[in-house]
């Protein structure tokens, strides 16, 4: 059956079983885009590298970022083909890459360019896809679709202009597999009951979602009195998932980016970053009160994570009006495992 058309979410032990969490790994994270960092973890001047981890605590997967000329990014592997050693340990500005193992090197396109002990060597440093979105870097190891383009509406948007605040930014734990806290941000039903604060500040009654490859957008329109986006429809948030692990809630006054970061069936790492192009707003409005938002959503969320080691646990069924961003993530799920 297309799982599109499936009225009832996923089965409990998808997230309880550690099996299942490990085919996960593999299937779903391996294979999807991640945030990886800001663009300015990385030097302007060309020959710039910076080793970063791709999802950490989850694929732990070494890479580099590398500027070129011109300013352009690019990203490898950073381990390398002889015996998996690290490449790249700190930050700086090179003009080749060089194991400190056994001395291998390669180009800055990750091209083997000397391999001492051998006559004969092979193996380049193998590409990770990259991609930007104003000053966040995207990372992918084999991606089974291109990472998603911009809604029109959020292009114009000063997304260079953004500053990270990093008394604002955080991370903590969440007891639970880390695809309930995804799916507690992919519904509104619960906004009203669980977040009073949040709720006062929209529209609940004209809250919509929409659904695209790669991802959602779901659209607050900002109660009466409450700061919003010009335009006719006075927008107070768009709350932007990309599949499966980033979250982009965009307000009048910047960016709050979540990281959800799995670190096994019963546990979930949550990096928050807060980002800035107008801190005048920062303390109004929907995108106010944030740190009080999450413990809320905490709360619910290992709630679920134990009710669902329950006997008497089923299968969930779909609100068709306020779950359909819900739906459309199992869907991916279900086409990747």
């Amino acid at each position: 059956m297309d799982s599109r058309h499936d009225t009832r979410g996923l089965s409990p032990d998808f997230y309880i079983d550690p099996d299942l969490f490990a085919q996960q790994r593999c299937k779903v994270l391996g294979r999807s885009w991640h945030y990886l960092a800001s663009s300015s973890s990385l030097g302007e001047q060309a020959g710039s590298v910076s080793p970063q981890v791709l999802l950490p605590g989850s694929l732990d997967e070494p890479v580099v970022l590398l500027r070129h000329e011109g300013g352009g990014e690019s990203c490898l592997s950073n381990v390398c083909s002889h015996r998996a050693a690290e490449v790249v340990l700190e930050p700086g500005i090179v003009s080749q890459l060089r194991c400190p193992y056994h001395s291998r090197c390669f180009g800055l396109d990750g091209r083997l360019r000397s391999a001492p002990g051998f006559a004969d060597p092979s193996g380049d440093l193998e590409p990770v896809q990259l991609a930007r979105l104003g000053p966040f870097l995207f990372a992918a190891l084999e991606a089974t679709q291109p990472f998603p383009s911009l809604d029109p509406r959020l292009v114009p948007l000063p997304w260079d202009e953004l500053r990270l605040d990093a008394s604002l930014s955080s991370s903590w734990s969440v007891r639970a597999h880390w695809a309930l806290y995804v799916e507690n941000y992919l519904e509104g039903l619960h906004i009203p009951f669980v977040h009073p604060g949040l709720s006062g500040a929209l529209d609940w009654k004209r809250y919509r979602y929409e659904e695209f490859d790669g991802g959602s957008l779901q659209v607050g329109i900002a109660a009466p009195g409450e700061p919003a986006f010009a335009g006719e429809e006075r927008v107070a948030g768009w709350y932007l998932w990309l599949f499966p692990t980033t979250m982009l809630n965009i307000y009048p006054w910047g960016v709050s980016l979540n990281r959800v970061l799995p670190v096994s069936s019963e546990l979930t790492r949550i990096e928050f970053e807060a980002w800035q192009w107008n801190p005048s707003l920062s303390g109004v409005g929907a995108g106010s009160g944030l740190d009080v938002v999450e413990r809320e959503d905490e709360v619910v969320v290992e709630s679920v994570a134990r009710g669902l080691r329950s006997l008497r646990a089923r299968r969930s069924e779909y609100s068709p009006e306020h779950e359909r961003g819900l739906q459309h993530f199992h869907s991916q799920l279900r086409e990747l495992l």
